[in-house]
């Protein structure tokens, strides 16, 4: 499902009810500025990407989305903090962030094989993971 370059949308329609939705693609939503909870309702979400979604501040904490292996937050330039919202994530993408810092759990994450943070100069404390990685930026 994608909802790309919705200038003015301020909250993401509720799609929860859609078990099957795989991806979810936000780029460039500038008005945006969280993610709702209820995304942990897509038990079947593989791929989400918010590239330049300026305004984002806030991602859902305490949640485990079983299935998200591709996550793409950059360009969020307001985002600073990253919870631990996927253990399997493989591809993360958080450049021209303003993230602050990683969770250690990513140490743990077993299908992590691509990260980016270039450009996240506000990066203050980052775990060692380069132990099976693939790509680093």
């Amino acid at each position: 499902m994608g909802m790309s370059y919705s200038l003015k949308l301020k909250d993401v329609p509720d799609v929860s009810n859609a078990t099957n939705l795989e991806t979810l693609i936000l780029n460039s939503c500038e008005s945006l500025v969280e993610v709702p909870t209820w995304i942990k309702n897509l038990s079947r979400l593989t791929q989400l990407k918010m590239v330049g979604c300026k305004k984002l501040k806030v991602l859902p904490t305490n949640i485990n989305m079983e299935s998200l292996y591709h996550l793409d937050l950059s360009h969020c330039t307001q985002l600073k903090t990253f919870p631990e919202i996927s253990t399997r994530i493989g591809y993360l993408d958080l450049e021209n962030t303003s993230i602050e810092e990683v969770p250690s759990s990513i140490r743990s994450w077993p299908d992590l094989a691509k990260l980016s943070m270039r450009g996240c100069k506000s990066l203050r404390m980052f775990p060692d993971v380069l132990d099976g990685m693939d790509e680093l930026n």
